[in-house]
C-alpha cells in the first residue's frame, strides 16, 4: 500500500542510532587524479584492480625518486618493496570475493636515496610526458624528450625508451586530432 507522510517510525533510525561512528574504520576508493607527488598510501585504500595499485604505486615512485619491485605477483595480490632495504613496503590483495582491493600492510617509510635510473620509467610512461610537447610541436627530437623527463623528474632514460615513447605519443597526438 501507500505510506502516509506523517509516518515515522524507530525501527528505521535504529541502526544509525546503535552504531558509533568512532568504531567503524572508512574505506576510501582511490581515484586516479589523486596521484600526486605527495600522495599518501594508507591502510584500507580501495582500488578496482591490481593493474591500478600498480599503476598508481609506478607512477607514486617515479614522482618521488623511488625504485620499487612487485613481489608476491598475481592476480589476487601484489607486494610493492624498495629495491633497497630500507622497509618501505605496500601490501595489495583482493577482498573476499569482491571485486575490489584493499590496501592491508602499508609502510611508506622511504629512506633510500632517489634513483636516477628507475626501471619503472617504462616507454607508455614517458610517451605522457611526450604528448604534451608533440601538442605543441610536431617534430620533437628525442634528445628533447630524454631532456625533459630528466629536468621534470629526475630520471634519466635510455634512447629506446624515448624513441618508443615518441611513437606511442605521436599515435595518441594522431587520434586525438582525427577526432
Amino acid at each position: 500500500g501507500e505510506l502516509s507522510e506523517g509516518y515515522e517510525t524507530k525501527e528505521l533510525d535504529s541502526a544509525r542510532s546503535k552504531s558509533n561512528d568512532g568504531d567503524k574504520q572508512k574505506f576510501v576508493r582511490f581515484r586516479i587524479k589523486e596521484s600526486n607527488k605527495d600522495f599518501k598510501f594508507t591502510n584500507g585504500k580501495d582500488f578496482c584492480s591490481i593493474k591500478e595499485f600498480k599503476e598508481v604505486i609506478v607512477e607514486h615512485s617515479l614522482l618521488n625518486g623511488k625504485q620499487v619491485t612487485f613481489k608476491l605477483n598475481n592476480l589476487a595480490r601484489a607486494r610493492a618493496k624498495c629495491i633497497g632495504k630500507c622497509g618501505f613496503e605496500i601490501f595489495c590483495s583482493k577482498v573476499g570475493k569482491n571485486t575490489t582491493y584493499k590496501i592491508k600492510t602499508c609502510k611508506p617509510k622511504y629512506n633510500y636515496g632517489k634513483a636516477f635510473k628507475n626501471k619503472n620509467a617504462t616507454s607508455k610512461w614517458v610517451s605522457k610526458v611526450a604528448v604534451e610537447s608533440l601538442r605543441t610541436r610536431n617534430d620533437v627530437k628525442l634528445a628533447q624528450i630524454i631532456d625533459d623527463v630528466r629536468f621534470k623528474y629526475s630520471i634519466g632514460i635510455c634512447l629506446v625508451v624515448a624513441w618508443k615513447a615518441r611513437m606511442i605519443a605521436r599515435a595518441i597526438v594522431d587520434r586525438d586530432v582525427v577526432r
